[in-house]
């Protein structure tokens, strides 16, 4: 039997991201997603909180932001997953629906095969646009209960 991360590493090899594409990234990531969310245990995917939102969805979502006039956005991802709300929210971006100069984005994820492929998303939006990514293994509520219990939760 595959193990669920050869069969992401699978599923990356044959989805390779074409980077001089910009706004197909969502898309490409959307079709990893219908590749590899059936292929995840369902009680891994439980204990997790896994759902793996899908690019409706995730377009739906970043239209619900309205602040253009930023210099720059911080957006917080703290369950990215494969990236699919990152990567709607930089389409727009991309599109020129914000007036921001750039993006950081913050991004958290758990699980090791899908930080794997976050990593190649917003990494190829960080080559054409001014997005810097900082992606962290982990929970983000345990990582902000922590910050705040050490007095630093900014």
């Amino acid at each position: 039997m595959v193990s669920h991360g050869q069969l992401f590493i699978n599923t990356l090899a044959r989805c390779r991201i074409d980077q001089s594409i910009m706004l197909q990234l969502l898309e490409h990531t959307d079709q990893v997603r219908l590749n590899v969310s059936p292929n995840i245990d369902q009680k891994r995917k439980a204990e997790l909180g896994q759902f793996m939102t899908p690019a409706s969805v995730a377009n739906f979502m970043a239209s619900l932001f309205t602040l253009k006039s930023l210099h720059s956005c911080r957006l917080l991802d703290a369950g990215a997953g494969i990236g699919s709300l990152s990567c709607a929210f930089i389409d727009r971006f991309a599109k020129g629906d914000f007036d921001f100069q750039s993006i950081e984005v913050v991004g958290y994820e758990i699980d090791d095969a899908l930080r794997t492929h976050l990593h190649q998303t917003l990494n190829g939006y960080s080559d054409k646009l001014n997005i810097r990514p900082q992606i962290f293994a982990g929970d983000f509520i345990e990582h902000a209960v922590q910050m705040c219990k050490v007095g630093n939760g900014g």
